[in-house]
């Protein structure tokens, strides 16, 4: 699966390159992400052959090529109406809330469900042909799925210039595009902060992989910067954070919903937002002025960290997380969370 997600984002960092200001977004690219059957890979079971890991390697792949597509978007979003039982539109999808505290309301009458709202930054809401909402009526927490004619979309980028779109909805929903959500608000929140996680931990290799290369070529003095023992240690101290960021997103990978989810999706997204802001600037400081020009490729790679990092909670906001998780376990129970966690979750 790797490989195939490796030949299909090939060329994809071209596609990422667009003036500035503008939604970075290519359809070409997006046709062959449908022909490989990607975004389905998370509705597949370990009987299929396929684990959550597996499929989530996709999204790792796409970021490691700075792809200008809402793959991971769409995989979760088909993966919450396949378990919904609702069927699932064709082209590229979304979901949301994606903003920690954001809801839209919902009521149910005459068969229909009546949703209206405000969410902001949506990934890539203006190219979706559908966005997959999570909203409570009831005591339930019910997927709905939400099609292009449904939303109206105010434009926006993040700082990577990919599409993140404020949306607003006031819409009366058939009872076929809507059903039981196999998680609530807070689990797509974690299951988003893993999607950036793995994301993060692509980038990540791609950076160090790009510096490592560019310390080989640059040549001062008579020699390659790499030989000088200060860019040695910038370069020993990127491929050490991209490996814990990487390891860190792996073990939250491994499960989407459950008890461990939350806290896993925390540690992931803490470590690699760390990771990335440490990363970056060293890549930077190794590439010097080049580093910094629009003609070379490393800006999108770190404005891509930078951006993530923000998206889906922060590395503060999700440390809290893990504090709280410290607390409620106490003084007897703390260390066993750490060490029983890769356990509980079968790794």
């Amino acid at each position: 699966m790797t490989d195939s997600a490796t030949q299909v984002f090939a060329d994809a960092e071209e596609a990422a390159r667009c003036p500035r200001d503008e939604a970075a977004w290519s359809a070409a690219l997006w046709a062959r992400v449908e022909e490989a059957g990607f975004p389905e890979a998370l509705t597949y079971d370990e009987a299929d052959g396929i684990t959550t890991a597996d499929a989530l390697g996709i999204v790792r792949v796409a970021a490691a090529h700075a792809a200008p597509v809402p793959i991971g978007e769409t995989m979760v979003a088909h993966w919450l109406l396949a378990r919904a039982g609702v069927p699932a539109p064709s082209g590229p999808l979304t979901v949301g809330p994606v903003v920690a505290g954001e809801a839209l309301t919902a009521r149910e009458g005459d068969g229909a469900l009546y949703v209206e709202g405000r969410l902001s930054g949506v990934p890539y809401a203006r190219f979706a042909a559908g966005l997959v909402v999570l909203v409570d009526v009831e005591g339930r927490t019910l997927a709905v799925c939400l099609r292009a004619e449904d939303i109206g979309t105010e434009p926006g980028l993040n700082l990577a210039c990919e599409a993140r779109d404020d949306v607003v909805v006031k819409t009366a929903v058939p009872p076929d595009r809507f059903g039981p959500s196999p998680t609530d608000a807070a689990g797509l929140f974690a299951i988003g902060a893993t999607l950036r996680s793995v994301a993060l931990a692509g980038a990540l290799e791609t950076v160090l992989s790009r510096t490592v290369a560019y310390a080989g070529e640059r040549v001062q003095f008579g020699r390659p910067i790499a030989k000088f023992q200060a860019i040695q240690h910038s370069l020993a101290e990127i491929a050490s954070e991209a490996a814990a960021a990487r390891a860190a997103a792996d073990m939250a990978s491994e499960v989407l919903t459950g008890p461990e989810a939350r806290t896993l999706a925390a540690v992931a997204k803490a470590r690699t937002g760390e990771a990335a802001t440490k990363s970056a600037g060293l890549a930077h400081q190794v590439h010097g002025a080049i580093g910094f020009t629009l003609e070379h490729s490393l800006h999108l790679y770190s404005q891509r960290l930078w951006a993530w990092r923000d998206e889906f909670g922060t590395e503060a906001d999700w440390s809290l997380v893990l504090g709280e998780a410290a607390f409620d376990a106490g003084p007897a129970g703390y260390w066993p969370m750490i060490t029983d966690l890769d356990h509980r979750v079968g790794l």
